[in-house]
């Protein structure tokens, strides 16, 4: 293997540890990462690029819904909690946190609250998705190099 692939996928491994340790992504990142093998080395890509094209149509709805003149906070609660679960199945905490904010705004039904979690999960999510999509760009370097993409430390 030459060094070119070594060091990307050093680089790799030091950037998920990264998005973990900044507290973007938390361990279940690493339990996603680790289920790509041989047999499906395409997972974490198809994954991830699955939660990266559906999150915006639903902070979008979310947006939708808080600009009604009679804010169904049922209806936002949903979408939340699609956005959550979606979140939590690949790690990403930073959106997570920000979902559990907005859940107890729905719950009071603070429209004000609302509107800036609204705010947080949306950049939150911005700062998720920027992160990953450089991961990706970086892991298909490393299967065009001839590559593999290392799995996580500790897994």
């Amino acid at each position: 293997m030459n060094s070119r692939v070594v060091e990307m996928q050093n680089k790799y491994a030091e950037y998920a540890i990264s998005l973990i340790a900044q507290g973007i992504m938390d361990d279940q990142f690493n339990r996603v990462q680790n289920m790509q093998d041989n047999s499906n080395p395409n997972f974490l890509s198809e994954i991830l690029s699955s939660y990266l094209g559906d999150m915006p149509k639903l902070i979008h709805s979310l947006a939708l819904d808080l600009q009604q003149q009679y804010v169904d906070f049922v209806k936002l609660d949903k979408t939340i909690h699609n956005i959550k679960g979606s979140s939590s199945s690949i790690g990403a905490i930073c959106v997570l946190n920000a979902c559990n904010a907005f859940v107890a705004c729905c719950k009071e039904q603070d429209i004000e609250g609302c509107f800036k979690c609204w705010e947080q999960t949306s950049n939150a999510f911005a700062l998720v998705k920027l992160k990953l999509e450089a991961l990706l760009i970086l892991e298909q370097q490393i299967r065009a190099a001839g590559g593999i993409v290392p799995k996580p430390v500790g897994y």
